[in-house]
């Protein structure tokens, strides 16, 4: 969902030029200046040798445990492709690198999906890019192709909750896809030589930026 509006307002940017956007299947959308890549992610490398030098990634990949049950290939979405384009960024050059993450995010996890995304950017640490941004959202709200039915009581949950989740418990808001998307692009044009994690609470804040 977040790579959907992102590559929305980056295709109407005046200050993005090419977008190579890796998909999995070619959408319907067209835009001037994006080059939809067919990717099988079981073959990244195969891909990305073929892709231009670029200046900026951004890796809005995910899945659930009922999309993906099996482990390796669950684990493969959430760390290994994620890291492969980081390092294939190394390779070339990139100075920055986007990755969405999830909220509570910790490769000691106990939960084995804040225990990927944690080891996700344990590995994105290590590089030698400039600058890399970690997103922490809390539950995302926009429409979704898959039905998520524990997303689904969540969000209806959380109507009620949103009003009362302030200061230091802030980072647990619902956050809008669109939301996720401004701070992204916001960060891209804004950015420091720095590796950071962006918790939900300054993503809505780099969000709501003009």
């Amino acid at each position: 969902m977040v790579g959907n509006a992102l590559l929305t307002l980056l295709a109407n940017s005046d200050h993005i030029g090419t977008i190579y956007a890796l998909v999995r299947h070619i959408p319907h959308l067209k835009y001037d200046k994006v080059k939809f890549v067919l990717t099988d992610f079981e073959s990244l490398s195969s891909v990305l040798k073929d892709i231009p030098k670029v200046e900026v990634i951004f890796s809005c990949l995910g899945t659930t445990k009922a999309l993906t049950p099996d482990k390796h290939q669950y684990h493969a979405i959430e760390v290994t492709y994620p890291v492969q384009l980081a390092e294939w960024g190394v390779q070339q050059g990139v100075q920055q690198f986007n990755y969405i993450s999830a909220l509570g995010a910790k490769a000691s996890s106990s939960n084995h999906y804040q225990q990927l995304k944690g080891k996700a950017e344990k590995a994105l640490d290590q590089l030698s890019i400039a600058t890399v941004y970690k997103y922490r959202p809390g539950l995302l709200l926009g429409k979704r192709k898959d039905k998520r039915t524990g997303e689904a009581v969540a969000t209806v949950m959380m109507k009620f909750l949103q009003p009362i989740l302030k200061g230091k418990w802030a980072r647990y808001r619902a956050i809008k896809v669109e939301t996720v998307a401004r701070a992204m692009y916001y960060l891209c044009l804004h950015a420091k030589p720095e590796h950071r994690i962006i918790h939900n609470e300054m993503i809505e804040a780099y969000g709501t930026q003009n």
